[in-house]
């Protein structure tokens, strides 16, 4: 046995993760929310996959999502034929050590709510909800025939001061912690950034992440244009740009967000998966 603690992963690497994540969710019916793609994360230098080997076969692994400074989210996946052998309980150890060196504070472990294994071990340990997202797909939607009150541009590294003071003043927060996200986003081979521009004036923000299905993330509208149909402008005109015929078009909405919840239904999003994310001070096992 052997556990590979490190902040890059191989390309073979990547197969093999891919192998175990689908062998478990064909085994548990349900989705493992394993985050693949780490270069959002705040700290460059964070060890955030953490592989543990049986001879030369994948047997679990943990994820690491940290794009804020003091919050991380930890999937975890271990191939069923190995569960109840504290396999999890090493990566989970492991993963809380890598943290405290950046003295990550919130720990918050991802669970799809079908998963009934990882439900009972949730309900075992006591463990308190943070919150809760969905995840919704998009249905294809007749074609409008409304104005176009904005021009999309893709935005280049240039545009990262505009991204940075935009989503800002949708949702406020840290400059700092702000400005990686954004400057990790932008820089980023897998992910593209969008900026709606209206009368000259830089009113909106999203990005797309290209993965096994193609996500839209990060859409923020300045305060003073909230509530006028510019986020669902933006998210339809984004839609449109896309080359998606054998992929789904994805998001993620806070349940507590119901004003989001609405505007991508409106858009053409049907919910098909309930995230939940819980905070635990006890290492996480599977005993």
């Amino acid at each position: 046995m052997m556990i590979l603690n490190t902040i890059n992963i191989s390309n073979e690497q990547i197969l093999e993760i891919n192998d175990l994540v689908n062998l478990c969710e064909k085994y548990d019916n349900t989705k493992t929310c394993v985050q693949m793609d780490h270069f959002l994360n705040h700290f460059k230098d964070l060890k955030s996959w953490i592989l543990y080997y049986n001879k030369e076969e994948l047997i679990g692994i943990v994820s690491i999502f940290a794009p804020m400074i003091n919050e991380a989210e930890i999937s975890i996946c271990i191939n069923p034929e190995y569960r109840k052998k504290g396999i999890a309980k090493e990566l989970v150890e492991t993963a809380h050590k890598n943290l405290e060196e950046f003295n990550i504070g919130t720990i918050l472990y991802v669970c799809d709510r079908n998963s009934k294994n990882g439900m009972e071990i949730i309900k075992n340990k006591g463990f308190t909800i943070h919150h809760t997202e969905y995840t919704m797909k998009y249905i294809k939607q007749p074609q409008e025939n409304n104005n176009q009150r904005m021009i999309i541009k893709m935005a280049n590294e240039s545009d990262m001061e505009i991204m940075i003071n935009i989503l800002l003043d949708a949702f406020g927060g840290n400059y700092e912690e702000t400005k990686g996200f954004i400057a990790s986003s932008i820089k980023s081979e897998s992910r593209k950034g969008y900026i709606g521009i209206k009368d000259n004036k830089n009113i909106g923000i999203a990005f797309v992440g290209y993965d096994k299905d193609i996500s839209i993330n990060t859409v923020g509208i300045i305060k003073e244009e909230q509530n006028k149909g510019y986020g669902k402008e933006l998210i339809k005109s984004i839609i449109n740009q896309l080359d998606y015929n054998n992929r789904d078009i994805i998001i993620d909405v806070d349940s507590n967000n119901i004003n989001a919840y609405k505007l991508y239904k409106n858009v053409g999003f049907k919910e098909i998966m309930t995230i939940d994310y819980y905070q635990g001070h006890e290492i996480m096992n599977e005993e």
